[in-house]
């Protein structure tokens, strides 16, 4: 070994091998069959967090100002979530902050904030899918929230409102 090569690099060379990977299996997943159907391969991520209550700072700091797709996945129920974010280690940040989490419930309705608040963080694991250009986020989140079709999300469009319900209460103080 390199007495120059340590561990940074290792790691680097390790998400750059995964990130490779995950663009060949996107390549094969989009490879058309004779017949017209289409390969449904499971997705690679670049990073996963198994045990995301565990690894919640090396989640926090790995990813901050890192953009990217990530998905949180329960481990008992196998539902998950894809979303997006400018900085991934900010919205963890937020996603482990149980008064983050139940000041968003007070105004509006989020299946994964209340699965997290419900099963607890132990039971999910958290992945990186992919990180990318920041102009890039809502067309890669909708690739993917198209290909896995995940539970926890309300919406079924990346980066818009449409087809979610606010809650009555919710309602009544949007027109305060």
């Amino acid at each position: 070994m390199n007495k120059g090569y340590n561990r940074k690099e290792k790691k680097l060379n390790i998400q750059m091998y995964y990130q490779v990977l995950n663009l060949l299996l996107l390549l094969i997943i989009n490879f058309q069959t004779s017949d017209g159907g289409q390969f449904l391969l499971s997705i690679v991520p670049v990073i996963c967090y198994s045990s995301a209550d565990v690894q919640k700072t090396s989640a926090i700091k790995e990813n901050t100002g890192k953009s990217g797709i990530y998905r949180w996945t329960n481990t008992i129920n196998g539902k998950s979530y894809i979303g997006s974010s400018f900085n991934l280690g900010d919205r963890f940040r937020g996603y482990y902050s149980f008064t983050y989490l139940n000041q968003k419930l007070e105004n509006s309705r989020s299946l994964i904030y209340s699965a997290l608040l419900n099963y607890g963080y132990s039971v999910f694991k958290l992945e990186i899918l992919e990180y990318c250009d920041s102009e890039d986020l809502i067309k890669k989140e909708q690739y993917y929230i198209d290909k896995l079709k995940p539970k926890y999300n309300i919406l079924l469009k990346a980066g818009s409102s449409f087809g979610y319900k606010h809650t009555e209460e919710a309602l009544a103080k949007i027109k305060i």
